[in-house]
């Protein structure tokens, strides 16, 4: 049987910055343990495995987000190149047709929400499509973040819906729509008076339209990054609106008495690309 401290003991990570890119090198001491490390960023760089919500926190004593990187198998969270969220600044991104996609979302008769990775959670049914570059991602599911997780030019909003969508092949893409003070809709009402208190519990909600979350313009920035949360997988597309909707602060505040922060903190953007 393979040791995990023999293993770790012997892990070796060196950082080579190129032109281009930042490669990572590894060398094992023992070929026993190419399988477990292979194991463990074939994690990091697929979304084969998940983090549970008793592996981390966003700050307190259990593996604050500033520590996430202790774990192995969160590497990534610390070494990747292309993180999320980042702080997007207006004045470097750059015009292109490549960000127009549509929306053909459809109301879902029924829906679960929950606690899943320290936020609130809408598991949507399939059949709710958005389409960009020729391809087709089906929405999987919403999460809230409060406050907000990706900024523009430094403002964090008080809350922030990230609808994530994946494709045949497997890819992620996320739609990120800010919120602001102001009147929340009738559905965001209806989640806010059906809120588990605690992860493990799930509440079935009936007609609940994912469109009432959406503004008109669609107008928005795009960029490659990760998923917010470990293992911190990269390759993720995002999409993030320009414009705003509101809800009500009672109602974020809500949330916030439950979940607490769960926001993590702006990334670098490095070399990345933006566009809009």
């Amino acid at each position: 049987m393979i040791s995990f401290n023999n293993c770790l003991s012997t892990l070796v990570i060196k950082q080579k910055k190129t032109e281009s890119k930042n490669l990572i090198h590894i060398k094992f001491s023992f070929p026993n343990c190419y399988i477990f490390y292979g194991f463990m960023f074939y994690c990091l760089l697929t979304s084969f495995c998940f983090a549970k919500d008793t592996d981390w926190s966003y700050e307190g004593r259990k593996l604050p987000q500033d520590k996430w990187q202790n774990n192995p198998l969160y590497l990534g969270c610390k070494l990747g190149n292309q993180q999320s969220p980042i702080n997007i600044s207006p004045r470097q991104a750059q015009q292109s047709e490549a960000t127009k996609f549509t929306t053909q979302y459809v109301m879902a008769k029924g829906v679960n929400i929950s606690i899943e990775q320290h936020s609130f959670q809408i598991s949507y049914p399939r059949g709710s499509i958005l389409e960009i570059n020729n391809k087709k991602y089906q929405l999987e599911l919403i999460r809230f973040k409060t406050p907000a997780e990706n900024m523009i030019n430094s403002n964090r909003e008080i809350m922030e819906a990230q609808l994530f969508h994946k494709d045949s092949n497997g890819d992620i893409l996320i739609m990120s729509i800010f919120f602001t003070e102001g009147l929340s809709s009738s559905m965001l009402t209806t989640l806010v008076r059906n809120l588990p208190n605690e992860p493990g519990k799930a509440y079935f909600l009936s007609n609940i339209d994912v469109n009432a979350l959406l503004p008109k313009d669609l107008s928005s920035y795009q960029f490659d990054g990760s998923l917010t949360v470990p293992p911190c997988t990269q390759g993720v597309r995002w999409i993030v609106l320009k414009q705003t909707m509101p809800v009500t602060k009672s109602h974020v505040d809500a949330m916030r008495r439950i979940t607490k922060s769960n926001a993590r903190n702006a990334q670098e953007i490095n070399d990345r690309l933006i566009i809009e």
